[in-house]
């Protein structure tokens, strides 16, 4: 080959390469997971990035589940809709939005919860960490 070629094939092999995703998220959020979001966003939504965490599974021989290292890893942010509960006096949410690099939004159903893992939020505040609690497991691909 010549010396062209080989640059033009390598050019090629380095193009093909760099679109390549190594962080290609194919994870299952198991129903009861909990997930921490570090709030960057104080809005509607509410916009905080994924902290990694670790979950157990209930029951006899508990398993370690890494789901939310590959969240957090793969740039995850989650945005959670809070409103005002009058009767309950704190902030609420029934749903939140898991958004991660190069996969489609998925929407997640659960709750939030104090640090006594109690349902709702006395306050939120920015760099604050919210733990939303997911009542159905969803897979992100």
């Amino acid at each position: 080959m010549s010396p062209l070629r080989n640059l033009a094939v390598f050019g090629c092999i380095a193009l093909s390469l760099a679109g390549c995703n190594d962080k290609k998220i194919n994870v299952t959020i198991p129903m009861g997971a909990v997930l921490y979001a570090k709030l960057y966003h104080l809005g509607d939504p509410a916009l905080g990035t994924v902290l990694p965490t670790e979950y157990r599974a209930g029951g006899a021989g508990k398993v370690d589940y890494d789901f939310s290292q590959v969240l957090a890893g793969g740039d995850c942010a989650l945005g959670i809709p809070l409103e005002w509960n009058n009767s309950m006096k704190k902030h609420v949410a029934a749903t939140a939005t898991l958004s991660c690099d190069g996969v489609e939004q998925r929407e997640l159903k659960g709750y939030v919860v104090d640090k006594d893992g109690k349902e709702g939020l006395d306050g939120v505040a920015l760099g604050g960490v919210v733990s939303f609690v997911v009542t159905e497991s969803v897979s992100v691909k």
